[in-house]
């Protein structure tokens, strides 16, 4: 095959690529449409968790390039789908509150990794309403979910909405590395408790 033949299918895949790519503001209406979606601003899910908890399944890649299929997805009820789409709009840091709901969402649906991603949302740019994400990322934490530990475990360590408790603290972040050694939130919450530690020398 040319050189030339080469770079003109490596360029059509690269426009495909781009077209499949819709921008993620053209979720924005079909969310703000959905009344019992947006009822969720400013909710606290976790205290509406549907039992039984289900296994997270990534599809993110997937929703990058096909969002409005994974949307609806969302709205037929998938935890998963829903959580998905929360994450491709997070990333792009674009309209927090569709992103909240989508979270909010998928942790009413029995997603806990949903519960931590929505308590983290509410952490960061609504940090006053520590009395929904604590509790949130607690309840994250005793269902084993290790972003869940180091959300809470942080917060015990660093005092924020409660008093500072390192003891509480230590026994989150000693609890995130059930995947492994090598997990992201396992390697961050070592971190974090090498720092209690010092401090406590």
């Amino acid at each position: 095959m040319s050189q030339i033949l080469k770079l003109t299918i490596f360029g059509f895949m690269l426009f495909v690529l781009a077209a499949c790519q819709s921008p993620v503001e053209d979720l924005f209406a079909d969310i703000e449409q959905n009344k019992d979606l947006m009822s969720l601003a400013d909710s606290c899910p976790f205290e509406n968790f549907k039992e039984p908890e289900i296994a997270f399944d990534n599809h993110i890649e997937t929703c990058k390039f096909q969002k409005q299929s994974c949307l609806d997805k969302c709205f037929s009820g998938s935890a998963n789908y829903c959580f998905a789409v929360a994450h491709v709009i997070d990333a792009e840091k674009s309209e927090p509150k569709y992103a909240e709901v989508l979270y909010a969402r998928s942790c009413e649906l029995g997603l806990v990794l949903g519960c931590t991603n929505h308590g983290a949302n509410f952490a960061f740019y609504k940090p006053s309403e520590f009395a929904c994400y604590i509790p949130e990322f607690k309840f994250a934490c005793e269902r084993n979910d290790s972003w869940g530990c180091v959300m809470y475990g942080r917060m015990m360590a660093e005092g924020r909405g409660t008093d500072q408790d390192y003891i509480k603290a230590k026994d989150a972040f000693n609890k995130t590395c059930i995947v492994g050694p090598d997990d992201d939130a396992c390697v961050f919450a070592k971190e974090l408790l090498e720092k209690i530690l010092n401090l406590e020398k």
